[in-house]
């Protein structure tokens, strides 16, 4: 694994409003991001959050990226399988801003009020945000709109799961830190 490859944060639903539909989307992302040896943040938990992190682990991949799980929880033991480290921040939904400081360009799928904080957050900290359309939630809703001033970057709008990887692509070449 290359030092410089970026941490990819993916934000959407939980277990309790990840349909079948975005658990598949989300593993077939993984393995997508697998293959391009890119680290993947995400909640750590069940949903969107384990299906993007079992595709990681299922994908093709000879060099596996790391995946990181930034939980609400105080113990480990609560993060999903598929997380290679797990960090328990026992902060509840404030854990949102740590998992965004940590990554470097955030991908929005669905989604309903954690992941507009994380949206907020993102944008705050002047984060690339790509937001998949696919689904509705707020990465739909806000999918293409600058928010305000705060953002050098729109809400990138992504209509594909290829789209998503071009639109990662020229990002992750305009972002000093990952080059």
């Amino acid at each position: 694994m290359e030092e410089n490859k970026p941490y990819i944060g993916i934000i959407g639903p939980n277990e309790n409003n990840c349909t079948r539909e975005i658990y598949q989307f989300g593993v077939k992302l993984g393995k997508l991001l697998s293959e391009r040896e890119i680290n993947v943040v995400t909640g750590g938990k069940l949903g969107i959050m384990e299906a993007v992190l079992k595709g990681v682990k299922n994908g093709t991949s000879e060099n596996k990226p790391i995946t990181i799980g930034i939980i609400q929880d105080e113990a480990k033991s609560k993060g999903n399988a598929y997380c290679d480290i797990i960090i328990p921040t026992g902060m509840g939904t404030a854990r949102n801003k740590v998992l965004v400081n940590t990554s470097d360009i955030i991908i929005a799928i669905a989604g309903g009020a954690g992941t507009l904080s994380e949206i907020a957050f993102a944008w705050q900290m002047n984060k690339p945000i790509i937001a998949y359309t696919g689904f509705d939630g707020w990465a739909k809703q806000l999918a293409g709109t600058k928010i305000d001033h705060l953002s050098k970057y729109p809400l990138y709008s992504a209509e594909s799961i290829s789209e998503i990887m071009e639109l990662l692509d020229s990002l992750i070449e305009k972002i000093p830190e990952t080059k």
